[in-house]
C-alpha cells in the first residue's frame, strides 16, 4: 500500500470503529477504490473512496456533479454519505427478512 492508501485505511477504520463497523466500512473502501487509488468510476457512475452512486443521493444532474467532486475530495464527507447509505440498505434488507 501507497502512504495515501495507508491513510486511507487508517481514517476509515478509526470512523467506522465508533460503529462498529470498521471490518465492513474498510472492505468497501478497499473493494470499491483500493483504498482511495481509484476514485471515480465513469462505468457506473460513482465516485468518492467508497464509490458512492451521486444519482441515489440526488436526482438534480447539477447537484450529482457537485456531489461528486465533494465526494473525491472530502474524505469525511464521503465516509458520512457511504455510512447513511449502507445503514439505509442494510435496514431496507433487513425489513425483507435478511440478515
Amino acid at each position: 500500500l501507497s502512504y495515501k492508501q495507508f491513510r486511507v485505511l487508517s481514517e476509515t477504520w478509526k470512523k467506522a470503529k465508533q460503529f462498529n463497523l470498521q471490518y465492513t466500512m474498510t472492505a468497501i473502501a478497499w473493494q470499491e477504490s483500493d483504498f482511495g487509488r481509484y476514485v471515480i468510476n465513469l462505468s457506473d457512475p460513482s465516485c468518492g473512496v467508497f464509490h458512492v452512486m451521486p444519482s441515489t443521493v440526488t436526482k438534480n444532474k447539477w447537484k450529482q456533479s457537485r456531489l461528486c467532486e465533494r465526494l473525491i475530495k472530502d474524505f469525511d464527507f464521503s465516509f458520512a454519505v457511504a455510512l447513511q447509505r449502507f445503514k439505509f440498505f442494510y435496514n431496507y434488507w433487513k425489513s425483507k427478512g435478511y440478515s
